[in-house]
């Protein structure tokens, strides 16, 4: 009798789980479209914009106070939350910026909605982009110093420093810019995700050109932790293919899911394709220096659904 319950159980909780999941893939679906990418297209006003996923609406003033310090021709922002949130979202970010919101199911963190986001976002002629979340980790010592020391790097009271960012941005050649502070060496928690790194690596480069990457490349190659950057939207193209369906539903997870192979990917591939990459805090702007010839050619994009 109770091996008949308990299976009665497992059966309905995976039964509830693939309706969850194709709930959160359809929603994606519905929302992600290319009417979304001319709407947004007529209504740009600068070739750079800021996605902001905010999970944690609390913490919207602290990085609302520190977008202002963008001029205004970088100031096309977007806000990604899940539709729990909104409402309080809407409260929250009210007119600022005249963000657009949008809503999106609590999957993936916050590297799923922003990889749909900016999927669009290039369609609709954006060039470079600022991708913040409202970073509350667990999993650090001094979660509320680090959010705050990344966002100060990030988005500097210099309005210098601010101004050669953007002209870096404008370079063909740049890739990705981060915080001085969360640029981490490749080998740092490599071990759990280094499986799902070498998949999409090979999906990217191909099974021979891939294995060379994680076996000679990889050791000389770094990220930005807590995935908040700058980026050219060129650069990390490649990436933003990923399908919903290879995103877990959230568990609490601490790593190895596709958010934490993203979140080193982001900076690997334009590392590996020769961009430039860039780290910015109290000592400026400084180019990480990466050994080894750029590998410029891809077999194509990652794998991803009919959805795109």
């Amino acid at each position: 009798m109770r091996n008949g319950v308990a299976g009665r159980v497992r059966r309905s909780v995976r039964l509830r789980t693939r309706l969850r999941d194709q709930r959160d893939w359809w929603a994606y679906r519905r929302t992600f479209t290319q009417s979304l990418a001319r709407d947004i297209d007529q209504r740009r006003e600068s070739d750079n914009c800021v996605v902001v996923h905010l999970y944690h609406v609390h913490l919207w003033p602290e990085i609302s106070s520190h977008i202002r310090r963008l001029p205004d021709s970088a100031l096309d922002v977007f806000i990604t939350t899940p539709p729990e949130h909104l409402a309080a979202a809407r409260a929250a970010v009210g007119a600022d910026f005249r963000a657009r919101l949008i809503s999106v199911p609590n999957r993936g963190r916050d590297v799923l909605p922003f990889i749909k986001t900016a999927r669009i976002l290039e369609m609709a002629g954006y060039s470079a982009v600022l991708k913040l979340h409202s970073k509350e980790s667990v999993h650090h010592p001094d979660a509320a110093g680090w959010f705050g020391r990344l966002l100060d790097q990030l988005l500097p009271a210099d309005e210098a420093l601010t101004e050669e960012v953007l002209k870096t941005l404008a370079v063909k050649g740049t890739g990705v810019i981060g915080p001085q502070d969360s640029y981490y060496p490749s080998r740092h928690y490599l071990s759990r995700n280094r499986d799902l790194i070498a998949e999409l690596v090979g999906e990217l480069y191909g099974p021979s050109r891939g294995t060379s990457i994680m076996d000679v490349r990889l050791p000389s190659l770094g990220y930005f932790a807590g995935t908040m950057f700058w980026a050219r939207l060129d650069a990390i193209s490649s990436v933003l293919s990923v399908a919903p369906q290879r995103f877990v539903g959230e568990g609490g997870q601490v790593d190895a899911t596709m958010a934490h192979a993203l979140e080193r990917l982001f900076t690997f591939v334009p590392q590996i394709e020769g961009r430039s990459v860039y780290t910015m805090g109290q000592r400026g702007l400084r180019r990480v220096m990466v050994p080894g010839p750029p590998h410029a050619g891809r077999t194509g994009p990652l794998a991803r659904s009919t959805d795109g």
